[in-house]
């Protein structure tokens, strides 16, 4: 819904890979993936509540092939049936061949979606649910997109926004009001691919139409490119209602059973929402206090001194 996770726990979740292609029968690129919270202490009156959230949750890692868990047809950019477009992507702003290219310094196949630089912001995007190959997204879920990106060039300036938008370019609104939009400064990026990653959440009512847009938010310096590939967007699992919402996104070196690492969250709770949750288990009941943290606060902390 867009408003913060209050109720989130502290704690370090541990992530191992317990199916992969070489001994587990999976496909390449769909490796299982687990992760496990620290343990829980079920006892609100205990002194060490809440300690963990005891939670377990598995995964499957999305590649960009189709059909593979990610909205997005064509999402490694490998198929170019028209010069310089890739297939189930539209041309918003630009000119195929001089904005637009297919370029062969790819990060993974044989191609990547290369953007030029100029004053042109280009943009290209995706219908979801209409191009060939892609799925609509549902309302009120949660999604994170992954891409590979480098630039070329000496950048001096340019913004890659990549936004979910209705059929006319308007960006979506979570239900708490804030845009469905990321954004990379393209100044600072090397000549290396490098993962980026975003998270939206849909509003509860959707329109018609909804694309996946990737735009240059800000012109890239001219004799500049930015080079795209490998992107996905993939519905995301929460951990625990109340928790972190987790995807796996698929790489180049493919996971391997075993491989293992640590996520960890914090939280500086406040004391009214972590009172609450204590006493009635809002967190489990998927509620939680009204709540505001931009210095406009109207629940006194003395009430609770």
């Amino acid at each position: 819904d867009g408003w913060a996770l209050e109720n989130l726990l502290a704690e370090t979740i541990g992530v191992t890979v317990t199916r992969d292609a070489q001994s587990g029968g999976v496909t390449p690129g769909r490796e299982q993936i687990t992760l496990i919270g620290q343990a829980a202490q079920t006892d609100p009156l205990a002194y060490d509540w809440p300690r963990g959230s005891g939670a377990s949750l598995t995964l499957v890692a999305v590649p960009p092939a189709n059909g593979s868990g990610s909205l997005l047809a064509n999402g490694d950019f490998e198929s170019f049936p028209t010069t310089n477009i890739p297939d189930n992507w539209h041309l918003d702003a630009g000119t195929a061949g001089a904005d637009v290219l297919r370029s062969t310094d790819r990060y993974d196949g044989s191609y990547a979606l290369q953007l030029v630089g100029g004053p042109v912001q280009t943009a290209v995007y995706q219908d979801l649910g209409v191009d060939t190959g892609s799925t609509r997204p549902s309302p009120q879920t949660v999604y994170h997109a992954c891409l590979w990106l480098k630039v070329t060039g000496s950048v001096t300036a340019g913004v890659l926004e990549v936004a979910l938008t209705d059929g006319t370019g308007l960006i979506l609104n979570d239900d708490a009001g804030r845009p469905n939009q990321a954004t990379q400064d393209l100044v600072p990026l090397g000549s290396t691919y490098t993962p980026w990653t975003a998270t939206f959440r849909l509003p509860r009512v959707l329109p018609t139409a909804v694309r996946l847009r990737l735009r240059l938010s800000t012109a890239l310096s001219s004799g500049c490119s930015v080079l795209l590939d490998r992107i996905t967007l993939a519905k995301a699992s929460p951990l625990y209602v109340g928790g972190p919402y987790v995807t796996a996104h698929a790489g180049v070196i493919p996971f391997v059973t075993g491989d293992s690492w640590t996520i960890t969250t914090t939280n500086t709770p406040g004391g009214f929402q972590r009172l609450f949750d204590r006493l009635f288990g809002m967190k489990a009941l998927g509620l939680m206090l009204p709540s505001a943290t931009g210095g406009a606060e109207t629940i006194s902390d003395s009430l609770i001194a």
